[in-house]
């Protein structure tokens, strides 16, 4: 049986105080920042957990994810927070700075990620620091300090609703750019933080409002933060998940139907909530402007000329149908941008959607 190709993953570990990442004497003998290997087709946001049960079992490091510095099939890298007292154990460690690092890509003519130096995560971070601002923003939960920031807010909510928690508070969702998820353990169950990005809609308003008209479609968080965009949610179970069966599949999606219906009638409302309009005549015309987006496609996925040939053309197309179905009489209605089974709860007699 052939083993799975597998994708390294190195992490920037940063100092508490200087602008220098650490680098731990493997077992080869070589000086090295933490690593780790996961399945080349899967990316670091599917292995969380897994990521930070390694670094605390391969070398004694409790850690928050932060960013994802550097995204190909064969290679990643990650920058973590050390947590308070996150040093578990002793170890052969040092820190690396501008001057360490320079003298290593002298003496080696190589990058320590094997990328080219453009490309480089470690160069990168070293020169964010070194400008003491970053190349591309943040999000909140990007920051160094904000994982910290957020438990305190979630401590003092869950305890004032009667909650004990039990077990600290872990990362569910990170490495990703539109919204970080946490949980934590409550006497009540498992209780989820999510925060959505600044720049988008608050999802924790929008929730509370569709919870208030629509109780049997979208449950209540628990609570929403007075202007953050942040809630908490209780556990409303695992999500339904792939092997949905073609009866549910029809009532899934009629479940979500009849809340478009019913939500298109007041679309001023959630314009208001920030909810932004995106018509068909400007997805025909942002797809037929694929081409201008090239370079910003290419921080995702690498595509050589034929496959962006391939791209474009389907774009020409999907850009003609969405101006044939702008000419109709179809009304603009709320979306779910990620409606799936594994994103959808079963409830009595129906669905959480």
């Amino acid at each position: 049986m052939a083993q799975p190709e597998l994708a390294t993953c190195h992490f920037i570990v940063p100092h508490p105080k200087q602008a220098k990442f650490m680098v731990v004497k493997h077992s080869d003998g070589r000086w090295q920042p933490p690593k780790v290997q996961f399945p080349a087709d899967t990316t670091p946001r599917q292995h969380v957990a897994e990521l930070q049960e390694a670094l605390l079992r391969n070398y004694g490091l409790e850690a928050t994810l932060l960013r994802h510095w550097h995204d190909t099939r064969e290679y990643h890298c990650v920058e973590v927070e050390l947590r308070p007292k996150g040093v578990t154990r002793k170890m052969h460690a040092a820190w690396v700075g501008e001057k360490e690092y320079s003298d290593f890509l002298a003496q080696t003519g190589r990058a320590a990620s094997g990328t080219p130096s453009k490309k480089d995560p470690f160069q990168r971070w070293l020169d964010e620091q070194s400008a003491g601002a970053s190349s591309e923003p943040r999000q909140p939960w990007e920051q160094p300090g904000w994982f910290n920031y957020a438990s305190d807010w979630i401590h003092r909510e869950v305890l004032s609703r009667g909650m004990e928690l039990s077990g600290s508070i872990r990362q569910v969702s990170a490495l990703w750019r539109d919204s970080c998820v946490l949980s934590v353990n409550t006497s009540a169950g498992k209780v989820y933080f999510k925060a959505s990005a600044p720049e988008a809609v608050n999802e924790a308003k929008l929730t509370a409002a569709l919870a208030e008209q629509f109780p049997n479609r979208v449950a209540q968080p628990l609570v929403i933060h007075e202007t953050l965009p942040w809630m908490l949610s209780l556990d409303l179970g695992a999500p339904i998940g792939k092997d949905i069966e073609l009866r549910d599949q029809q009532q899934l999606l009629y479940a979500l139907a009849d809340l478009q219906i019913k939500t298109a009638a007041s679309s001023k409302e959630w314009l208001a909530l920030g909810v932004p309009r995106i018509s068909l005549s400007d997805t025909a015309e942002f797809l037929m402007g694929i081409e201008r987006q090239r370079e910003f496609l290419s921080g995702f996925i690498e595509l050589n000329d034929q496959q962006f040939g391939l791209l474009r053309a389907h774009c020409v197309q999907m850009s003609i149908l969405c101006r044939d179905l702008a000419q109709g009489a179809v009304p603009e209605c709320l979306v779910h941008p990620d409606f799936k089974p594994t994103n959808t709860f079963r409830r009595d007699n129906g669905f959480w959607l």
